[in-house]
C-alpha cells in the first residue's frame, strides 16, 4: 500500500472522497499516479505524493485545490493553489480540514 493509499484509509469513512489516478481525472497531469480527489463547499482538491522531491527523508505531498472567488466588483474567478503537506499525518489534517471548512482559501 503506497502512501496515498494510506492517507485515503484513514479518511475515507469520514467524507466523501474518491480514490483514484490521475489519468482517469483528464486535468492535464502529464504522468499517472495515485491521487485523493475531494469537493467540499469552498472547491475541489487533488492530494498526490510529490515523487520529484529531492527530501531525502520520504515523500512530500501536493495538495492543490481549484476554486472560486468573489472580486470586488462581484465577479466570481477560477483561483488555483497548492500547499505541500510533508507527512502523512500532515496530509490527513489536511484532508480533514479542507472538508470540515477549517481550512479557508
Amino acid at each position: 500500500m503506497n502512501d496515498i493509499e494510506l492517507i485515503y484509509e484513514k479518511v475515507k469513512d469520514k467524507y466523501d472522497l474518491l480514490l483514484t489516478n490521475t489519468f482517469s481525472l483528464n486535468k492535464g497531469f502529464t504522468s499517472d499516479f495515485p491521487v485523493i480527489c475531494g469537493e467540499a463547499e469552498q472547491g475541489k482538491f487533488y492530494l498526490y505524493a510529490d515523487d520529484l522531491d529531492p527530501d531525502p527523508h520520504g515523500y512530500a505531498f501536493v495538495f492543490s485545490v481549484d476554486y472560486e472567488k468573489r472580486t470586488l466588483f462581484r465577479r466570481t474567478v477560477k483561483r488555483h493553489t497548492h500547499w505541500h503537506p510533508q507527512t502523512i499525518e500532515e496530509a490527513v489534517k489536511d484532508v480533514e480540514g479542507f472538508m470540515s471548512g477549517k481550512i479557508k482559501l
